[in-house]
């Protein structure tokens, strides 16, 4: 991974990040080019969280029905700090995800994987195949040893 405080790698992209922010300041995710091939930006802003996710939250708490807890991300360095070290224990349990090849505070870059599983399930015509592959895909996600390795908190 990258080094901290702007320096090393990411100092390189820093003004390419920022170029590409100002252009589209309303993506989270863009394409940029690390040493000649494709990769990607994400940043977050600050979470959203306000206080009906907490209302929820309590809720949820209260009621023992984890289906009420709300999904909101937790923003900041925070959350990109939890999607690349999620990315790098899928990576370790031999899941295909991309490298995180800068994290700092305001951003992380990862190499580009090609097409998402989403989009390729979906590009199948036939209904049983899509199922199949749908299938494994969660049986990999399932599998023992795995516990914090997915989360659908929203981070």
């Amino acid at each position: 991974m990258g080094t901290a405080n702007g320096t090393g790698k990411s100092f390189e992209y820093r003004h390419q990040i920022q170029a590409a922010m100002t252009r589209n300041s309303r993506a989270l995710v863009f394409p940029i080019s690390v040493d000649g091939r494709k990769c990607w930006v994400k940043h977050r802003p600050n979470s959203k969280k306000n206080n009906w996710h907490r209302l929820q939250a309590l809720f949820a708490f209260l009621s023992g029905m984890s289906l009420f807890k709300p999904t909101v991300s937790s923003g900041g360095t925070r959350s990109l700090r939890q999607e690349a070290q999620r990315l790098n224990l899928l990576g370790s349990h031999g899941i295909s995800v991309p490298e995180v090849i800068v994290l700092e505070d305001d951003f992380l870059i990862t190499d580009d994987r090609g097409v998402q599983l989403q989009d390729w399930i979906e590009a199948l015509d036939n209904i049983e195949d899509r199922l199949y592959w749908l299938k494994k895909a969660v049986s990999l996600l399932i599998r023992p040893g795995f516990q914090g390795a997915v989360s659908l908190s929203g981070d």
